[in-house]
Order: C-alpha cells, then structure tokens, then sequence
C-alpha cells in the first residue's frame, strides 16, 4: 500500500492526550482534523494494525470495541446513534487501522469532491459488522486490487438520504443543504 507523506500523523495523537475525545487501553477517539460532516470522530486503535488487510479472526474484540466506543462518541453530539455511519476505509490514506464515525448528514466545508463523498457511500466503507463477518467467514479481509477501489471512488453519485442522482457534486453539496434546512425544523 503507498502511503502519504504525513500518514503517520494518526500515531502521533494516541500517545497526545490533548486530542482525546475519549479513550481506553485498547483504542482513542479523535475528531477528524477535516470532518466529512458535522460530526466526524476517528477511532484509533493502540494495537500497531495498519490497516483493514492486516486484520486477523483474533481482533474481532477490538473491532467490537472500537465500534462501542465509536457509538459512545456519536452520544456525545446529542444525537441518536442512528444518525452516524461506523466504517472503515478500503483504501486508507493514514497508517493505523481507524474506524470513521460520520453524522449522517455529511454537512461540511471539507467535502469538497465526488472522491471524498463516495469514499463513505460506496463498497469502499466497509461497515464494521461487515468487517467482523468477513474475519469470522475468511479469517481476514481481501486485499482488493486498486482498479475496484478507483471504480469505487470514481461511481456516480447519489443522495445518502433520498433517491436522488445529481449530475454534479455542486449540485449533491445544494441538495445535502436542503436536508439539513429540513432537519432542523
């Protein structure tokens, strides 16, 4: 896997508490230095798993912990649980396996870009319960070849709340607006 520049990053702020939004021994929860949403927490785990492809059956547990604690961050907000979407990428930019925790109203200045938006909303998130089922069935998570994740990333795009298919990411980013005015009624 070819990693950025600075995708040690993540390592650095689980020993750097003044990041914590919570924590235990075996993870910390973050928020996302350019949240997706209006609510964007990175769970990250203590144990050195770079990604999703070095898991093993054996770190189920932690995967179900991550996933409380992920849950126990989306509280926080105020809002129901329901309201997040808990996954993983398939082609993570950091090193260091880190669950997503995203209000799902992905309401932010930061997503800038139909790449961004579908690396939440295709095959490319990979929920943690299907995450859990794959180690369970497979004892680890295929390896998947760059063509299928650009496939992906690259899809049309389509409203996460509705069945809308925009033509443009302007036009998702207006749409997006629309449901938040709606929301907060």
């Amino acid at each position: 896997m070819e990693w950025r520049p600075n995708s040690h990053e993540l390592i650095k702020k689980i020993d750097a508490v003044q990041y914590h939004v919570l924590s235990s021994d075996q993870c910390v929860v973050i928020l996302d230095l350019l949240p997706a949403a209006s609510f964007h927490f990175l769970v990250l785990s203590r144990k050195d798993i770079e990604s999703v492809y070095q898991l093993r059956t054996e770190d189920i547990p932690l995967l179900q912990h991550m996933h409380e604690m992920g849950l126990e961050a989306a509280k926080s907000t105020g809002l129901a649980t329901e309201r997040f979407d808990l996954g993983y990428h398939l082609g993570p930019s950091q090193r260091r396996l880190h669950l997503h925790v995203v209000s799902k109203d992905y309401h932010s200045p930061h997503l800038r870009d139909k790449y961004r938006w579908n690396a939440f909303h295709t095959d490319f998130f990979l929920q943690t319960e299907v995450a859990i089922e794959r180690l369970r069935t497979h004892g680890s998570i295929e390896w998947l070849p760059q063509p299928v994740l650009t496939a992906w990333i690259s899809a049309p795009l389509k409203c996460n709340q509705c069945s809308y298919h925009p033509k443009t990411f302007h036009d998702l980013k207006k749409h997006l607006q629309q449901h938040a005015e709606q929301s907060s009624m």
